[in-house]
């Protein structure tokens, strides 16, 4: 490492000599005067320039608010697709989920200006790191049959200084350190540019502003066994793929209803008619759940996001993401009868601001799987790409029951 020997003593004996209450000015050949603070500094080193392995201008940006400060920010040389992957064979994308305070307006979040670093908690001041595809490096090599082909390399280690203007434009230094086998790569880009944050804070959300009348075209859903049997019933019309995911818009209703435990699964314990049990209570512990019932609406916070959770009625818009309208059910019956195979869902759920969906519906159980120890099996989806997207898709096969989601 060579140093500067004479000037890096003078410096020092110039900085020690006059440190207290004094500032120490750097003139930039941009003509920037940089101040610091002299009683912050320790040492200072002047060593040669790093050399990256991967440099690149980042002129193009995405950006997702997921609430509770959790902000997504990809930078790329190139232009990305609705899910934030690579369109371009030699495209470079820089992946950032940094953590900050709560923004004070969700729909319209700016991420903070400041240092943000590599970490594994959800500290202000933080790049999360602790998982696949959060803090990572995407490269495209090739685009084969419309698909990116590549690789995504999880950063050990990253840095971005953010400084976000007036005029509504930031300037983003990026940095980070990913291990190829034993050999280390060094990352750097630098984007000049606006970001416009897709806000998808769950917590922020839009109220039915007329009744809705459901019609499914699926029935999934699963049962579960504990303190009750618990069926978490999924009623949609949204377009779907192969593998289940939820890929287009239209309307999905879930329902949570409480019957009596056991295993296996009794298909024929749904019949009956249910009225509305506080979800809240459930979730902080005040009441069990009880058969006949089924679980109002509610946002609960799992692991640093909202999810809803409950029965409650929510639409999808074109990508198949998660869209802002969302009835959290506060009241009303669902009836269910049982004819041979057959299921008929008789439902007039009350949700937030007064407003009703409204639902009947005929179906098999084909699509409701045992999840209560017996298990039916579950459906393995495989990866198309190594790649992962930013917008993880609804697999309608899987619904996250609630019971199941709480946190003990």
């Amino acid at each position: 490492m060579k140093k500067i020997f004479i000037l890096t003593i003078m410096f020092c004996i110039a900085l020690t000599s006059s440190a207290q209450n004094r500032s120490t000015l750097i003139h930039m050949k941009s003509g920037e005067i940089k101040e610091l603070d002299c009683n912050e500094i320790d040492s200072i080193t002047f060593t040669d320039a790093v050399e990256y392995d991967i440099e690149f201008t980042a002129n193009l940006s995405m950006g997702i608010y997921y609430g509770n400060g959790g902000y997504l920010v990809q930078v790329s040389n190139a232009a990305m697709s609705e899910d934030g992957l690579p369109t371009e064979a030699g495209q470079y994308i820089f992946r950032i989920f940094a953590y900050a305070e709560n923004s004070i307006d969700p729909r319209h979040a700016i991420l903070p200006s400041g240092r943000y670093v590599s970490g594994s908690n959800t500290s202000p001041g933080t790049l999360y790191n602790a998982g696949e595809g959060y803090t990572s490096l995407l490269v495209c090599n090739e685009i084969k049959d419309g698909e990116p082909v590549g690789y995504m390399a999880n950063f050990e280690d990253a840095v971005a200084n953010v400084e976000y203007f007036s005029n509504g434009t930031y300037k983003i230094d990026l940095k980070g350190i990913y291990k190829n086998e034993d050999k280390i790569v060094r990352v750097h880009s630098v984007f000049n540019g606006t970001i416009d944050f897709d806000c998808q804070d769950p917590s922020v959300y839009d109220l039915l502003t007329e009744d809705v009348v459901m019609q499914p075209n699926y029935l999934t859903g699963n049962y579960t066994s504990g303190n009750s049997g618990d069926f978490s019933l999924v009623f949609f019309n949204c377009e779907i793929d192969k593998d289940f995911f939820i890929v287009g818009p239209g309307e999905l209703l879930n329902l949570e209803l409480f019957v009596e435990p056991g295993k296996p699964m009794d298909i024929n314990k749904l019949a009956g008619e249910y009225v509305v049990q506080s979800m809240p209570n459930i979730v902080e512990g005040t009441e069990m759940q009880q058969p006949g019932h089924f679980g109002s609406g509610m946002m609960y916070e799992y692991y640093g996001r909202f999810i809803p959770i409950g029965s409650y009625y929510t639409t999808y818009v074109e990508n198949g993401a998660e869209g802002k309208i969302k009835g959290l059910a506060t009241g009303g019956t669902v009836k269910v009868t049982i004819d041979g195979d057959m299921l008929t869902f008789d439902v007039d759920l009350e949700v937030e601001g007064g407003h009703h969906v409204t639902m009947n519906y005929t179906h098999d159980a084909s699509m409701i799987a045992d999840y209560s120890g017996y298990g039916a099996p579950r459906k393995v989806v495989e990866n198309k790409s190594c790649f992962i997207p930013i917008r993880s898709k609804v697999n309608v096969m899987h619904p996250a029951g609630a019971i199941r989601c709480i946190k003990k």
